[in-house]
């Protein structure tokens, strides 16, 4: 493949619904002038969509910073495949240099084509969806100065199998990886303090459900492999969702939140805000079906709700003595637990969105397996909210025979 730097050009796509009559703008990314003569029109089901140049840039402005490897030619874009899918340019590498210090936002999103990346020293942060969506990217070599990755900047890169972070890297923000399905391990850097946390009150939503904010490695079906080094505080909701190869977990003893740490949220996107109860597609490890060994470390203070919700392979469960809030249904349906030992001397808070409903009880459908307690703390679980549930599962820990 030859080594040919070309014009990097920006596209806006448009829709018509009448024919061509009118047209309204979809996927914009990035202000511009139109110009009219370059667009291309593809019609599908009576949709027609057309791609407008809104901006370009000459080698003396990006060659320093953005070095793309075509495999064909300029890449200009002048058809659509008999389908009607736009063809965009068809570049295979990129190599972003130092003098660019960021990956900017949609950088090469889309770039369907795309099977290498590599981030030289100097540049400190990705941006969003900088390569989501790129189906054919495999490879991808990120410098040590990386600090950042923004907001799906993987997401759905189905062919990604291997990544190194930086160990300079602070936060992997919300689905970062996303659905990348080949993708097998996994270590994120002492450095890191949160993965996709909601920053400011998590339980105010602008926008629906929290869910919407997390799932760094929701997705990652073949992930079996995840090292968490000390120093992490935060694991954000679904961060771990459906990665039904992942057999086991251990939590850092620096980690102090694992999940979604609330049982409902505000809605405050209209003139009246309100109440909704958090459903179970949050949690962490939500359908993971093969994780059979939990570590929870001392340190842990808070189990996010949903947070094991499925997990039918994990056979016992220790609650670190430093826990002092479980949210709803954070251990549901782990039917194939044997025992529960929970090492707080005071009862954790168990918030619920409804206290009425057995169904977000912390440890419904599991197999009604004892839960052993404190010696001196067995009246007191046995007469807390919710825990009293499970009064005739509460045992006093000196009876626990492994």
């Amino acid at each position: 493949m030859d080594n040919k730097f070309c014009k990097f050009y920006k596209w806006q796509k448009y829709a018509s619904y009448d024919g061509g009559k009118t047209w309204q703008p979809l996927d914009e990314y990035i202000a511009g002038d139109l110009y009219e003569t370059l667009s291309v029109d593809c019609g599908v089901y009576a949709i027609s969509y057309r791609w407008v140049l809104i901006d370009e840039f000459e080698c003396t402005e990006v060659q320093d910073k953005y070095v793309y490897y075509y495999s064909n030619g300029d890449g200009i874009v002048t058809s659509c495949d008999e389908d009607g899918i736009f063809k965009s340019v068809s570049i295979e590498s990129v190599q972003v240099n130092e003098c660019a210090e960021i990956v900017p936002n949609d950088f090469a999103r889309a770039m369907y084509g795309l099977k290498d990346v590599v981030i030289e020293s100097g540049i400190t942060s990705i941006g969003d969806a900088a390569f989501g969506e790129c189906y054919s990217l495999s490879g991808v070599n990120i410098s040590d100065t990386i600090k950042t990755i923004g907001e799906w900047s993987f997401g759905y890169c189905s062919e990604l199998s291997s990544i190194t972070l930086s160990q300079d890297l602070e936060f992997i923000k919300k689905a970062a990886f996303i659905n990348c399905k080949s993708l097998t391990s996994v270590a994120i850097p002492s450095n890191c303090k949160q993965i996709g946390y909601i920053r400011g009150d998590e339980r105010r939503m602008n926008d629906g459900v929290p869910s919407k904010y997390e799932g760094v490695f929701s997705g990652c079906i073949n992930l079996s492999s995840v090292t968490l080094n000390e120093g992490l505080e935060i694991i954000g909701a679904r961060t771990f969702n459906n990665c039904v190869n992942l057999t086991s977990f251990e939590a850092p003893s620096t980690l102090k939140i694992l999940g979604f740490n609330a049982a409902k949220y505000i809605v405050t996107n209209s003139s009246s805000p309100t109440w909704q109860s958090v459903t179970a597609q949050i949690g962490v490890f939500v359908g993971c079906k093969s994780l059979s060994s939990v570590t929870l470390n001392e340190g842990l203070e808070v189990i996010g709700n949903n947070a094991f919700l499925g997990c039918t392979s994990l056979s016992s469960i220790t609650i670190p003595s430093t826990v002092t809030n479980m949210y709803m249904s954070c251990f549901r349906d782990c039917s194939s637990l044997e025992y529960v030992i929970s090492l707080p001397t005071v009862p954790p808070q168990i918030g619920t969105a409804d206290e009425n409903q057995a169904h977000a009880t912390p440890f419904y459908n599991t197999n009604n397996c004892p839960i052993y307690v404190p010696d001196e703390s067995v009246n007191a679980y046995k007469n807390a909210s919710i825990w009293s549930e499970y009064e005739r599962r509460i045992k006093p820990l000196s009876t626990f025979n492994n």
